[in-house]
């Protein structure tokens, strides 16, 4: 999540792509990426789970708008450190929009 020197709060997500591709199958929906992370039943679903998972938090901490992306956040992507600390400002730089 993100929000310093914003509006509101924001997320970038990268699912879990086989939980997904799981998900998908049972729907009946084409499992494809990038386009299945912007499929309304997508979307849909990681809405209901984020309102689910930060319930007991105000409105204002939760996020007004979210993202999905298609890469994880690795140490080859220099989005991770060695120590797997995620490298926030290259990772908005690279997914926020």
């Amino acid at each position: 999540m993100y929000g310093n020197k914003e509006k509101y709060l924001s997320a970038v997500i990268v699912p879990d792509f086989e939980e997904l591709g799981l998900w998908s199958k049972e729907k009946d929906i084409e499992y494809a990426l990038p386009g299945i992370l912007r499929h309304a039943d997508v979307l849909k679903l990681y809405q209901d789970q984020i309102a689910q998972a930060l319930g007991q938090f105000s409105g204002l901490e939760h996020p007004k708008e979210f993202k999905l992306v298609a890469r994880e956040w690795t140490q080859e992507n220099d989005l991770s450190t060695p120590t797997l600390k995620l490298k926030r400002e290259k990772i908005l730089d690279k997914e926020k929009g």
